[in-house]
């Protein structure tokens, strides 16, 4: 009261508005409601009052650090262009049953040395900006649900990790924005220079227009490097998974750096349950990878269940980049080495599975490329399984390539597309049909092996096996260096296909060593040679390695 010195006090028990800026330190806990009102921003920060009686050894302060419990029962809302601003080590915990909602255009901001943790059964629900700062660590380990506005950014430094949670849409029929792991370019690939973002337990991104980009959405050449893992978790109808934008890690000498991101024992999927249509979005690929350098899938599904022929897409979609497809084994579990027995035995591995697509891996360069690997896949229902465009450094081995199915994709199928390639590694592969249908509805073209323009550098198609199909090997274009060794062709159409104006090397096999590829019930040509040179075809007399019905060939027994 004026001129007494004493002071007046209100208190309201339902005045719950929060709606000056507001500095809060110490001990803070949040057992009711709380509503940080439109512009206004909260700042955790450190104590520095004296508020025990030893210093702390942490901050070595007489105070701790900052801690913010929101307890069950209680309840924080931001409302429009607010922020929460946790600062100098302080923490804010939503602990079971507690709410949080984030309206539209709020934002809450992780700085350095400060966790920020959604812990179980806590109801969360962003649609504005959440931003780990360097230093920084967000924990979720239970669903957050996303508004169509909502995106979380992982700024250099900063680390986000999504422990058996889900992170998923809210809105009716909206798609979410999804996660941006932001780095620097021109720095080393390391914790401390690129944000990491770790998927671990059953972790789930579900709905997202890109469910996890490797840079900043506006502005993205500057700021790509982050790092990406994700072990046991699964990415659900996102228009597009993961985004890798160029990155390299140059170290000592020239050499690149593999990228540090990868994906073990993880499972991308999109159905009919997707809201791609009421997002305005359409399905492109599980995984987009531009200028990047050994990315490792292992043990990992990819599976397009849509029924939709709109949104066929790929798997796996490459441009200028490198990367690794194999199995995963679990090396923990593995018995002692055993005499002869070579690789992972398969009880205790899982191979990489791709169903559904248009094109299910799609490799392309046009410059250097990095190398691509795929081995101990499988793949089925594919038109395309894989598709590699002018790569010196492609390796496709020990996989499994089902073409039996023929739609919904029309009548054309193919294993392994080669195009303009060199130097690549076909071998140990299984392309085939169940059976060859009758009466003949898909067999326009079901191709096993395609090869186009290879050149004249010495390439080989090794040990493969081929059954039931149109065309186990078809070339076309000059692939004058290819050999056709040691495969199996069982009960084809034609087993290798040479059309007019295209090339294989005109001797197959040598003096000392025949092709010896072996030709079981081949229905109209083991080897049909049209090119208009005659080809010389070596093999070992008997056990069916003399062609069947050649065209334009001197067999040379």
């Amino acid at each position: 009261v004026a001129g007494t010195g004493n002071f007046l006090v209100s208190i309201r028990w339902d005045d719950y508005d929060i709606t000056d800026d507001c500095r809060w330190t110490g001990d803070i806990v949040l057992k009711d409601t709380a509503i940080l009102t439109m512009g206004k921003t909260i700042t955790l920060a450190q104590n520095r009052t004296v508020a025990q009686t030893t210093r702390d050894a942490e901050t070595g302060l007489f105070a701790g650090r900052t801690r913010w419990t929101c307890e069950a029962g209680s309840y924080l809302r931001q409302e429009n262009v607010s922020t929460i601003r946790l600062t100098e080590g302080s923490s804010l915990v939503f602990e079971s049953g507690s709410r949080f909602v984030q309206a539209f255009d709020a934002s809450m901001e992780v700085g350095a040395g400060c966790t920020l943790r959604f812990v179980d059964d806590a109801d969360v629900m962003l649609r504005g900006i959440l931003e780990v700062d360097s230093g920084g660590v967000c924990y979720m380990t239970d669903t957050i649900g996303m508004g169509a506005t909502a995106r979380i950014i992982v700024r250099p430094g900063g680390k986000l990790v999504v422990d058996g949670g889900m992170l998923t849409s809210v809105d009716s029929g909206g798609m979410w924005q999804g996660v941006e792991v932001w780095g620097h370019r021109n720095r080393h690939q390391t914790a401390a220079d690129q944000g990491t973002l770790e998927l671990r337990n059953g972790a789930v991104i579900e709905n997202a227009l890109c469910g996890v980009r490797t840079g900043r959405g506006s502005d993205s050449l500057h700021t790509t490097g982050g790092i990406v893992t994700a072990e046991n978790s699964t990415f659900r109808n996102c228009a597009k998974a993961v985004e890798f934008l160029p990155y390299t890690d140059t170290i000592a000498n020239g050499l690149i750096a593999s990228n540090h991101g990868g994906f073990t024992n993880c499972t991308f999927t999109v159905d009919d349950n997707n809201l791609f249509a009421a997002g305005n979005a359409s399905f492109t690929a599980h995984a987009t990878l531009c200028q990047v350098k050994g990315v490792e899938f292992l043990g990992c599904t990819f599976l397009n269940l849509t029924s939709s022929p709109l949104y066929r897409g790929r798997a796996i979609y490459a441009q200028e980049a490198g990367f690794t497809v194999d199995e995963y084994c679990d090396y923990q579990q593995l018995p002692p080495a055993q005499p002869g027995v070579c690789g992972c035995p398969p009880e205790y591995s899982d191979s990489c599975l791709f169903e559904g697509f248009a094109t299910a891996i799609d490799a392309g360069t046009a410059g250097t490329p990095f190398a691509v690997t795929v081995n101990r896949a499988r793949f089925a229902n594919n038109s395309t399984s894989v598709r590699i465009n002018a790569n010196n450094f492609a390796t496709v081995t020990e996989c499994d390539f089902d073409l039996t199915d023929c739609e919904p994709f029309g009548r054309l199928a193919c294993g392994l597309n080669l195009d303009n390639c060199t130097g690549y590694k076909v071998e140990g592969n299984a392309f085939y049909r169940d059976s060859y249908p009758n009466p003949v509805f898909c067999t326009d073209n079901h191709t096993g092996v395609q090869v186009t323009a290879s050149g004249s550098a010495a390439n080989s198609i090794y040990r493969n096996g081929f059954t039931n199909l149109t065309k186990g090997i078809a070339v076309s274009g000059s692939n004058g260096g290819l050999q056709i060794g040691c495969n199996g062709f069982t009960n084809n159409s034609y087993d290798i296909h040479i059309p007019a104006g295209a090339s294989v090397a005109m001797s197959q096999g040598t003096l000392s060593a025949g092709a010896d590829n072996v030709f079981e019930q081949t229905r109209v040509s083991s080897i049909y040679n049209a090119s208009g040179q005659k080809l010389i075809y070596r093999y070992s007399a008997g056990n069916g390695h003399a062609p069947y019905s050649p065209y334009n060939v001197m067999p040379d027994a």
